[in-house]
């Protein structure tokens, strides 16, 4: 699998400080809802400032006849290092997401983690900064070539051999959402695959949004070292995911492709299927976003879904024919 490793580690990042203008306003979730109505809610385009805040553009999105609930994320950044800004949308009549209870325990992390995990996150802003963030899945978890951001990877495998019980423990019952986030990034570098899947695939029904997104993305390095590594027997089902590819929530769909790239990497008729029946729409659109770095995974599904060889995939999205190939997965649609 010999793209896939770095494609799931390298996108995807954490959003950082950036210029101060937008590069794409993207959109997705529009279904029944006008897209032009919902741009004219939007009332931001490419190239205006970034907003300071965007409530007011979620509040005037979410005011829209048909809408349940609207999400804005600002991301970084582009492949022009500019900020995107993603508009979602969940219709009426669409359901949401469920995920799990709230915990209300007590457990917190040792101040020694919390401080190995501000290290990670400035490290991994000047990294990116710098372009310089790509990362080696090959272990199972994320390794960065950039020196400083790995030498806190390397401590987090420190961290995640002698603490695995007490990272645990906060990740299931923690009150705190930033511990239990902290808690996922850090126990992914756990040597017990077993455990590790158990308790990320759990934490990937967490009510937070940023516990999701830690879960998830470590998910998707494992998944890709399962692939390679069957005799493991390491099970990371799919049916979550696909959800996750309809969510309003901007980095669940993200963090969703991340994952399902690797599992329909043997091209499973049967997840296909699902994927063709229950997320092409949402697979499209994103497959469509402006920015490569974002919109390549999505693409890649819906490739696998068109029948689309990998070869022929690439060359089409180098040539910059991504439309021809969403145009032979819609046609084989029902």
């Amino acid at each position: 699998m010999p793209v896939w490793p770095l494609l799931l580690v390298a996108l995807g990042q954490a959003p950082v400080a950036a210029p101060d203008t937008l590069h794409a306003v993207d959109v997705y979730g529009a279904r029944t809802v006008a897209v032009d109505a919902l741009r004219a809610a939007i009332a931001v385009r490419a190239g205006d400032p970034v907003p300071a805040s965007t409530e007011a553009i979620r509040s005037r999105v979410a005011a829209l006849p048909g809408v349940a609930e609207a999400r804005v994320a600002t991301v970084c950044c582009s492949e022009t290092g500019r900020p995107l800004l993603y508009v979602g949308i969940r219709e009426v009549g669409v359901p949401p997401i469920t995920f799990g209870a709230e915990p209300t325990g007590d457990a917190r992390l040792p101040a020694e983690v919390v401080a190995a995990g501000a290290r990670f996150e400035a490290a991994l802003v000047d990294a990116v900064r710098r372009g310089a963030a790509e990362e080696d899945g090959a272990q199972g978890y994320a390794l960065a070539r950039d020196a400083a951001l790995r030498s806190v990877q390397e401590e987090f495998l420190r961290i995640a051999a002698a603490r695995a019980d007490a990272l645990t423990r906060v990740l299931r019952t923690s009150a705190d959402a930033e511990h239990r986030a902290l808690a996922a990034q850090v126990l992914a570098y756990a040597a017990d695959r077993h455990l590790v899947a158990r308790e990320l695939l759990r934490a990937a029904r967490d009510p937070s949004e940023a516990v999701r997104n830690n879960a998830t993305r470590a998910l998707a390095v494992l998944a890709a070292w399962v692939g390679d590594h069957p005799e493991a027997g390491v099970a990371i089902p799919a049916e979550l995911f696909v959800d996750f590819v309809t969510s309003v929530s901007w980095t669940d769909r993200n963090k969703g492709v991340m994952v399902l790239v690797p599992l329909t990497a043997s091209r499973d008729t049967a997840l296909l299927a699902q994927l063709r029946a229950r997320a092409l729409p949402s697979l499209v659109e994103m497959a469509r976003w402006t920015s490569a770095g974002h919109a390549l995974m999505p693409y890649l599904l819906v490739a696998r879904i068109a029948g689309v060889g990998e070869a022929e995939a690439f060359r089409a999205w180098q040539a910059g024919e991504r439309e021809v190939v969403i145009e032979r997965a819609l046609a084989g649609s029902p």
